[in-house]
């Protein structure tokens, strides 16, 4: 059992050095409350200066963490506010250029009710203060869609209202139109490798016979825009792009919102089992919980989106045999923020 706990702590481990290797930007507005938004921020986490006001009031740091019902929150820290419309807010990134390379890009937002569809509210990527593609609520309509310059504009059929996270993840080619991007809103299903299935992205472009991307430019700055009338409120929280879906994953950012991660009460029975498992486990305090079934190298091979938790003892009934798998050990690892837990399952034949 020991040899077990330091093994599940050398796996964790290293995933947690090889996502942090990953990341090209992180931002969890981790500020004072109640700040103003200008000229906050600094030359970390892939960042060249502070966030610079191009337009508008202030934005508003505030405490209190955007939790969407089916994803892990990320920072545990901070939100920013944007209350007013005609913000705009920029700042400058380590340079990404366009070398075939796949990038990972996400953003929790909530978009508040009452707005109607003249307005926005999204993250944009630029180069030399020009936008280069955008991801978010945009001008004419309430979805949440990509925007691409000169290029096209790209919807899904997700409502902008309410709270969401968003997924993108973009294949650089070299060569202008043989690039494509993919766009999740609120990610639930995900591959062997543990990413978002391509299957199940609410958007991929280029589709439907329009031009194809021209990121071959690549980009060195966000701008955070919330524009139109009436006014548009939003919340944004916990932006990260990253070389790997691992480095944008809430597991890993929750991994990293505290200075060391607790470990709580986790049973399972029966063990060894056919399939057909009880999973007990004492929540350390409220908030959402998320559930990863691995090998015995860490590969993810089934994940559910977390769901939130009352502190205290909760029992869920988990059957691993509609997922396929043979028999053999596997990790069971639950996440919550702040905390994780991990226990070595085995699957028998009867």
């Amino acid at each position: 059992m020991a040899a077990m706990r330091i093994f599940l702590l050398l796996l964790f481990t290293t995933g947690l050095l090889s996502a942090q290797s990953d990341i090209l930007v992180y931002e969890s507005f981790d500020y004072a409350d109640y700040n103003p938004m200008f000229c906050l921020g600094d030359t970390v986490n892939g960042w060249r200066g502070p966030w610079r006001r191009e337009i508008g009031d202030d934005g508003i740091i505030r405490k209190g963490d955007l939790v969407p019902s089916n994803t892990l929150p990320v920072s545990g820290r901070a939100v920013l506010e944007f209350v007013r419309a005609g913000i705009r807010y920029n700042r400058a990134i380590v340079p990404v250029e366009d070398d075939g390379q796949v990038l990972w890009m996400a953003y929790d937002v909530d978009f508040k009710p009452g707005s109607t569809a003249n307005n926005v509210g999204n993250v944009t990527f630029t180069k030399g203060g020009n936008q280069v593609f955008t991801v978010g609520r945009k001008f004419g309509n309430r979805k949440i869609g990509l925007v691409w310059p000169g290029v096209g504009n790209y919807n899904t059929n997700v409502d902008a209202e309410g709270l969401h996270r968003l997924v993108i993840k973009i294949q650089f080619s070299g060569n202008v139109g043989e690039e494509q991007a993919w766009l999740w809103v609120d990610p639930d299903t995900f591959s062997g490798e543990g990413e978002p299935t391509i299957a199940t992205a609410d958007l991929r472009v280029p589709s439907g016979g329009l031009p194809g991307l021209r990121l071959n430019q690549g980009f060195d700055g966000v701008q955070l825009k919330v524009e139109g009338t009436p006014p548009l409120k939003v919340d944004f929280d916990n932006l990260i792009l990253g070389k790997t879906y691992a480095a944008i994953d809430p597991a890993f950012i929750v991994s990293t919102s505290g200075p060391q991660i607790q470990t709580f009460p986790l049973r399972v029975s029966p063990n060894p089992g056919i399939g057909l498992l009880m999973v007990e486990w004492e929540m350390p305090r409220p908030g959402p919980m998320k559930l990863a079934v691995m090998d015995l190298r860490g590969s993810v091979l089934h994940q559910q989106p977390a769901r939130n938790y009352s502190a205290g003892l909760h029992t869920m009934d988990l059957d691993l045999r509609q997922y396929g798998l043979p028999t053999g050990s596997y990790l069971l690892r639950l996440s919550s923020p702040g905390y994780q837990t991990s226990t070595k399952i085995i699957l028998s034949k009867d």
